[in-house]
Parts: C-alpha cells; sequence; structure tokens
C-alpha cells in the first residue's frame, strides 16, 4: 500500500467487560506466552497471539447495509488447536459479542466470553477443548466508521449514495471481525452477505451465487479465496457501476472498475492503461497473475489505496479523470500507484511477510518494482530520475539519530503503524534494494526474485528466507551487506580521494563514516559493507572502478593516468551520501559536469544540500555553485537545484532579507519559466510539461514574481466561470500563486467552489489553495473550516501543512494547533496526525522548541504512532536550530551581495 492513513480507536465494548476501558499496555515478544498453561482468565495476551491453536479455515456471514451505523456478523473458524486449553484468545476491537460457542470431538461447548483491553477477546470453555481440530463460531455486532477509514468504513457521495469499504492494514479487521489479526496467519476464506437486492457487493473471490432473500434484501455468496492473512480481506457494498473492461495481463483475466453511480466515463485512461500493468508484472515475474479476476474497487480517498487480491482498492482522485484533464501527472500517478499496488499481489500477497519487522518485504519491494514497471509503461517519463527525490527524503530522516531501522523490530501497534514511514521503509528500503541490484546485475537479481517468489508461493516469508534465496543465485555472501542497511539505522558517508605518485600507479582511497549532521547526537562509529562504484575521469575518457567497502578505509589501485576528478557514486545507485572538499566539489562541477548523467548530477546537487546540514560546506557555498549547476540543465536537474534553494528557510528571513532571496530564485528560474508559459504547446515532452508546472510554483511563490503573480490572479478569476481558462497541467500552481497574494474577495470564492465542487481532485487544490494565503486573518478562517466541520479534517491536511511554510501565516497555523490539538486529533488518521505535530518544528529556535518539548509530548500519545513522529520532528528541530547557528551570518552575507 501508499502511505495509509490509521484512525485513532476507541475502547472496547466487549459485552461481558467490566468496568472502564483498559489503556495500552504493551509487554516485548520475549515474555509472550508460549502454552495454555500460562494464560488465565483476566489475562490477555500482549501484542501477538500465542500459537497453540491457529486458523485453518474461516466462514465470514455478514449483514450490511451502507446507510446504517452498524452491521452485524457471524463468524466460523476451523482450529488446529496443538495443546489442550480451555480459553482461546483473538483480536477483537469495538465488538459487541452475543454468543460464541466451539466444536470439538462432536461436542459443542458454550463459550464465556473474557474482556481483553483495546485489542483481544478471550473465549472461555468449562471443560478443554484439543489437541487436535476444533471449529469456533461467534456472533456479534460491530460499528461502521464514518469518521475515518478504520476496519469497515463509509462514506456518502454527493448523490446522497452511502458506500462502505474496508481498509484493514495492518491491524484493522479486528474492527470488523474477530480473528487472527496476524499476516502469519493466511488461510482460505468463505465469504457471504446479505445485502439490498439493488446493490452491488464484491470480496475478494468471485461471487458464487446470488439469491434474493425477504424483505428487499439478497445473499451473496463467494467462492472461497486464496490463503489470505486477515488484513488482505477486502469487501465494498453499495450502488455501484460495475464496468467492464475486458481482460487485464497476458493470461486472460477478467478486469472492471467498481465506482459510485455515474462515474463510470471517468475510468478511460485507467481501462486503457491497467491491463499493460498486469503484462508488464506477469512478464517480470514470468508467470501468471495470481488470482482469478482483478475488480479495481475506485476507493473515496487516496489514502484507501490497498492491494487487496481481486479486489485492489484504488482512490477516486487517482483513478477517476475526466477526459479532458487526461494530463500527463494525472495518467503517472495513476499509474504508478496502480503499477505498485498491482505489483503486491507477488509482494505481499502470493509471498506475505510473516510478523510487520519485516515490512520493507512488502513496501520496499514493490516500491522497488513500481519503478520497472514505471519504465516499461512510459520511458520518457525518465520515473528512475523522479524516484531519486524519494531516496533524498530518506536520506534526510535517515540521518537522524531518532531514525527507525528498515527492518525494526515490534514491540507495540506503535511499531506496526510506523513500519509504514514512506522515508525509510519504501525509499530508504527500495534504494537499498536497487544498490544490491545493480551490485551483483540486473539479470541475475531478476533470477533471484522469480526464484523467491516461487519457492514460497502462498506462504509467508521472513528476511532470512529472502537472503537465504538471494546468496544462492548471487553466487557471494551478501547477506551480511544487505543487513548492515536494513538492520541498523543511519547511512553512511563515502569520500574518494585520488592518491597519485611518480612511482606507483594512481590510487583511489575510500572512506565511510556515517553521515551526521551538525549538532547529531547519533553513534559516528558506525560501518556498513557497502557497495561502492566510482566514475572518474582522465585525459582519456571515464573510468569506473567497483568494490565492497567493508571497513573504514580502503585504497583500489587504478590502471592508467591519475583521475581529474571523481564521482563516487556512479549512475546514483548507491545509497550513501558522498563527501567533497569545497575544493574537490567545485573541481566536479566546473571540469566534469557535462560527462555526469542525469541521475549522477541530482546525486550531485543532493549531496550539495547534505553537504550543507553536515558543515562541510555553507549555505552561502552551496547558492553560489548553482549557477554552474544549472547551466543547460534539464528538468529533472532543475527540479533538483530546489534542494539547496530551500536550504534557506524564508519564514525566517527579514523582509530585506526575503527580496534579495526572490531576486536570488527569479534570477536562477526566471528566464526558463517565461520561456516555458503557462500552456502546453505543441512538440513539448512529458518532463518540459511536469517543469512548467513546478517552475510556476517556485518562482511565483519563492521568487515572488509580480508578473506571475497577477496573471494567476487573472487566470483563477476566469476559472471561477470557466473551468477551461486555466490548463488543468497548472491548475494546482495557477490557484496556490493566486491564493498566495490573494485577498478578502478571493479568499470567499475559493471557499463558496470547495463548498459546491462535487469532484474530490478539484476539492483537493481548492482546500489547499486555501491554506496558502499569506494574510494571516484569511489563514484563521481557513482554518476554521477544520475545527467547523465544513472541512473535514482528514481532508484538509495540505490546507494546514501550506499554512506552516508562509512567514504570515505560519504564526496562526501554530496557534491553532496548539489551541486544538484535542479536539483535532481524534481525527486525525496517519498523516494528518503527523502534520499536527509538525508544528513543533516550524519555528527554528530554541524558545519555541523548549515550549513544543513540554506541549507536545504527552498529546503526541493521542496520534497512533505519534510518540516516535514526534521524536523525529523535534530532532529535526534540534538539528535546524545547529544549522541556523552555522549558517544565518553567511546567508545574509550572500543575499546582500544578489544583484
Amino acid at each position: 500500500m501508499k502511505n495509509r492513513s490509521i484512525a485513532l480507536a476507541a475502547c472496547a465494548l466487549i459485552a461481558t467487560a467490566v468496568g472502564a476501558c483498559q489503556s495500552k499496555t504493551v509487554a516485548p515478544a520475549s515474555v509472550y506466552p508460549t502454552s495454555s498453561k500460562a494464560i488465565l482468565p483476566g489475562a490477555p495476551p500482549a501484542l501477538r497471539l500465542p500459537d497453540y491453536a491457529r486458523p485453518l479455515r474461516y466462514d465470514l456471514d455478514l449483514t450490511l447495509d451502507p446507510s446504517k451505523e452498524g452491521f452485524s456478523g457471524v463468524i466460523g473458524i476451523d482450529l488446529s488447536v496443538r495443546e489442550a486449553t480451555q480459553i482461546v484468545w483473538l483480536n477483537a476491537r469495538n465488538l459487541r459479542i452475543r454468543e460464541a460457542k466451539a466444536v470439538f470431538s462432536g461436542q459443542t461447548e458454550t463459550a464465556r466470553v473474557i474482556p481483553g483491553g483495546d485489542d483481544f477477546v478471550g473465549f472461555a470453555f468449562d471443560r478443554p477443548i484439543g489437541p487436535g481440530a476444533a471449529r469456533l463460531t461467534v456472533a456479534y455486532e460491530a460499528h461502521v466508521d464514518d469518521k475515518g477509514q478504520t476496519g469497515l468504513y463509509r462514506v456518502k457521495e454527493n448523490t446522497g449514495d452511502w458506500y462502505l469499504y474496508s481498509e484493514f492494514e495492518p491491524i484493522d479487521a479486528r474492527h470488523a471481525f474477530p480473528c487472527f489479526d496476524e499476516p502469519s496467519y493466511k488461510v482460505p476464506w468463505k465469504l457471504t452477505f446479505h445485502v439490498k437486492k439493488e446493490h452491488v457487493a464484491l470480496a475478494n473471490a468471485k461471487v458464487q451465487s446470488e439469491t434474493p432473500a425477504p424483505d428487499g434484501m439478497k445473499t451473496v455468496v463467494f467462492e472461497e479465496s486464496k490463503p489470505l492473512p486477515s488484513y488482505l480481506v477486502a469487501l465494498v457494498v453499495g450502488p455501484f457501476d460495475v464496468i467492464d473492461a475486458g481482460t487485464a495481463g497476458n493470461h486472460g483475466t477478467p478486469l472492471r472498475f467498481v465506482v459510485p453511480k455515474g462515474r463510470g466515463a471517468e475510468t478511460r485512461y485507467a481501462k486503457e492503461i491497467t491491463p499493460k500493468l498486469v503484462g508488464i508484472l506477469e512478464d517480470y515475474f514470468d508467470m501468471p497473475y495470481p488470482y482469478g479476476k482483478l475488480d479495481v474497487a475506485v476507493v473515496p480517498r487516496y489514502d484507501g489505496t490497498m492491494e487487496h487480491p481481486g479486489l485492489v482498492a484504488v482512490g477516486q482522485p487517482l483513478t477517476l479523470i475526466k477526459p479532458d484533464e487526461e494530463t500527463p501527472a494525472r495518467k503517472q500517478e495513476y499509474w504508478n500507484i496502480a503499477g505498485h499496488e498491482l505489483g503486491h499481489y507477488w509482494f505481499g500477497d502470493y509471498v506475505t511477510l510473516a510478523w510487520w519487522d519485516d515490512t520493507y518485504l512488502n513496501e520496499a519491494f514493490t516500491t522497488w518494482l513500481d519503478l520497472k514497471v514505471a519504465q516499461a509503461v512510459d520511458p520518457s517519463s525518465n520515473f528512475e530520475l523522479v524516484r531519486l527525490r524519494g531516496r533524498s527524503r530518506a536520506m534526510s530522516t535517515d540521518s537522524l539519530a531518532s531514525s527507525k531501522r528498515v527492518r525494526q523490530p515490534i514491540a507495540s501497534n506503535d511499531d506496526m503503524l510506523n513500519a509504514f514511514v514512506a522515508d525509510i521503509t519504501y525509499f530508504k528500503g527500495s534504494s537499498v534494494i536497487r544498490m544490491f541490484e545493480n551490485f551483483v546485475g540486473r539479470e541475475k537479481f531478476q533470477k533471484m526474485i522469480r526464484r523467491y517468489v516461487r519457492e514460497l508461493a502462498w506462504k509467508n516469508a521472513t528476511t532470512e528466507d529472502f537472503l537465504s534465496v538471494f546468496g544462492a543465485e548471487a553466487g557471494q555472501d551478501v547477506a551480511t551487506a544487505f543487513k548492515s542497511f536494513i538492520d541498523q539505522s543511519g547511512l553512511p558517508m563515502v569520500t574518494a580521494e585520488p592518491i597519485c605518485g611518480k612511482d606507483s600507479p594512481p590510487q583511489l582511497l575510500l572512506t565511510q563514516s556515517r553521515y551526521m549532521p551538525i549538532g547529531s547526537t547519533a553513534n559516528p562509529d558506525q560501518r556498513w559493507d557497502v557497495p561502492v562504484c566510482a566514475k572518474y575521469g582522465t585525459s582519456k575518457g571515464t573510468e569506473r572502478v567497483c568494490t565492497l567497502l567493508k571497513t573504514p578505509r580502503a585504497a583500489l589501485t587504478l590502471e592508467g593516468e591519475c583521475p581529474d576528478w571523481v564521482m563516487p557514486n556512479e549512475h546514483a545507485t548507491g545509497y550513501y551520501r558522498t563527501g567533497y572538499t569545497a575544493e574537490a566539489l567545485s573541481k566536479l562541477v566546473k571540469k566534469a559536469w557535462p560527462q555526469l548523467d542525469a541521475g549522477e548530477k541530482i546525486a550531485l546537487i543532493s549531496d550539495t544540500a547534505a553537504l550543507t546540514h553536515n558543515g562541510m560546506l555553507g549555505v552561502d557555498e552551496a547558492l553560489a555553485l548553482l549557477p554552474a549547476m544549472l547551466k543547460d540543465a534539464d528538468r529533472h536537474t532543475i527540479e533538483a537545484s530546489f534542494e539547496i534553494v530551500d536550504q534557506v528557510r524564508r519564514t525566517d528571513l527579514r523582509p530585506e532579507q526575503a527580496a534579495q532571496y526572490a531576486k536570488y530564485v527569479r534570477g536562477l528560474y526566471g528566464a526558463k519559466v517565461k520561456a516555458l508559459g503557462w500552456v502546453p504547446r505543441s512538440g513539448d515532452d512529458t518532463d518540459t510539461r511536469f517543469l512548467r508546472s513546478s517552475l510556476l510554483q517556485k518562482v511565483g511563490m519563492a521568487g515572488d514574481d509580480p508578473a506571475i503573480r497577477k496573471k494567476a490572479r487573472e487566470l483563477v478569476s476566469k476559472w471561477f466561470t470557466d473551468h477551461k481558462a486555466i490548463d488543468p497541467e497548472v491548475l494546482e500552481a495557477t490557484m496556490v500563486i493566486a491564493a498566495n497574494a490573494g485577498d478578502r474577495d478571493l479568499w470567499n470564492r475559493l471557499r463558496q467552489a470547495a463548498r459546491e465542487t462535487h469532484d474530490r481532485n478539484d476539492r483537493s487544490i481548492l482546500v489547499h489553495a486555501l491554506g496558502s494565503f499569506r494574510d494571516p486573518a484569511l489563514i484563521k478562517e481557513s482554518l476554521g473550516l477544520l475545527t467547523s466541520g465544513e472541512i473535514e479534517v482528514r481532508d484538509g491536511h495540505e490546507l494546514l501543512e501550506s499554512a506552516f511554510y508562509e512567514r504570515g501565516a505560519r504564526d496562526e497555523a501554530y496557534t491553532f494547533v496548539r489551541e486544538n490539538f484535542d479536539k483535532l486529533a481524534p481525527h486525525t488518521p496517519g498523516r494528518v496526525g503527523a502534520i499536527l505535530l509538525r508544528a513543533a518544528a516550524v519555528h527554528c529556535d530554541k524558545p519555541h522548541h523548549d515550549e513544543n518539548v513540554r506541549f507536545f509530548t504527552e498529546r503526541a500519545k493521542q496520534i497512533e504512532g505519534g510518540p516516535q513522529m514526534l521524536e523525529n520532528i523535534l530532532e529535526k528541530d534540534s538539528l535546524c536550530i545547529a544549522r541556523r547557528e552555522k549558517n544565518d551570518s553567511g546567508i545574509a552575507a550572500f543575499l546582500k551581495s544578489v544583484r
């Protein structure tokens, strides 16, 4: 999945529970009970279920009406009981148990329900059941979530119709039915739904039968599914339109799109490209799509995107594209996300992680894989260069002392949620995989991947399983090197210095150390086994040398002449920072720049920005290098350069400094953005069309360009009566620029448009614009829309985030979060909750930092995963303060010199 949201859970509603809700207390894995003899009523499991009872198969019977706030269900579980026990524990949350019984050795035993806190329910019997086969049946009632996306959730569309969806990863199946809610319990499911006769009901497997029932209902029975863990069970119910899209892939898999009423025409592009995505994946794995059908459930929000077998969920803003809005950006967003989710059918569904410490086996591998899908779908997208931004983000987060490992031990529910942190699990993980693929060779790596999925088909996998296959196919010991990157946080910095003498061949002295920002408290003594490939230039051209750097220092003998320059990360495939002296960096930019490929240029720009964080380079020195880096630059180099430009925090500049900074930005990019204009031209390639939007926003906002601001306001004024007045490719940039210098009249018109639009993509853009005003009074009113309910908090994350990064708006947004945190937190799933906590780092000064530690530390516990998020945010703030102390005087002097 792609960065999902998890709603804050309420206390359990077990019918036989006595007293108030219990607070969560989680014990480490080492104290889990492993025998029924250790389990007594009143002593529920801690985090994980005991393993003396396991499911073999589920029968799930649900009565579902999306217009109602609750539903009822009966679940039957065929069990394998390893040893005699008088209690069976399952995961359950917010369920009201009506009755439960077990059948063992031909006898039926009624169960007493034992409260198990927030996450567990026990079923106790008067006589032991097991060892052997048993069947547990539980009848219950549950709540439908209409505020977030937890368990079964519902959404009302603008037609007034309610639709029901499921979202269970990682631990939300327990909201919908009692079960063994861990990924290692992977078994077949047989589902039966009782729904209104006019409703569509779909699940992972094909419909086996539909039978009319009394009172306007029908019974829908599904075929038994392939083995699934609980988090991959899926369903949708409602008055959907089901759009036949033919077949997908190379083996005739039936393909359909499941959309809200009347939206079928907007799936035109998705219908065209999805079959190709499946075929690309089948070709890579050399095997057919592993499930019998493919329904694409178009769910309301991006965050609902999820890889359910047979019923993949993809968000409306991604999938539903009006024919006149099929821009390269909208197309790329769909095939990138859809390709990722479909890739999970192999990494996650066909082969499933055994426990959440190995979440990267699902997410990092699929993020690595979706790059291959992108390159096959549209080579002109240069998506491998786009992905380098994710690598840079990962390195920034990974440099924190508080950053977690890719393979992080799981000791709490919060740890499970934080296992899905994009920067580390997705982007660091996939970058490390790409590095090792490059090191052993792509063909060999592909052969290993095919073997891995075949040997573990329909099973669960661990890191040890993967490394066993990897080592066998690689023909060398790669496990130690691979684990040095996934089993410890942080990242190396590699330097490469030519050593040349008259009487000896030239050498390249490689050194490694932990990359550490100024003020870091990380361990400086860490080491990695680093696959290093360096590129260097001589009078005869460019050469390369590769090694596995296992020690702090190593010298490589080079053939031929002494290098004129060295680029220590060939093709930017290595997951490490590169260190340079100011002299070496200047030489590389001025002498070798034309001989570097696009990826190497992007990596060098990113490393230059990083060197301003660890003190090897001043921000002023980096800014001075940029004009040379941007000579004849392509889209990706230009957009990468924003990382250096953004080292100056606009919100901290005095007015006269802000004016000089804006002049500097206009000097870098103004001529290019003027040449690109506002509308696509015949012959524009994909990169040009993307660059137009990003440069308009950069020059219009950071460059404070008066002509761009005036034009944006004129276009937005026309857009209110004619949506074709702004080309879809620059719509969001234009809206945000206009709002940034907008007045009360524009604010009123944007608010009214946001109220009236029925398109979630348009509404998202308008909400973003409402958060982009500089006027503090208008920002205050925009933020008030979140507390009034006019804009749901779960839809307002861009509003709040935008407000943090404007000087005039920042203090209003900060005050708003502090005054309303307790009110907002229960309605801020996942990334929205992270944005609330991000208020703790908007000022980058010690007085605010100290106050934020006091204010946010306890409140972060209201957000699932919040304590770890806050730890990262507060550390970033401390490092920002240290960086300002070193760089502010140099930045001031540089800006004063701008002409």
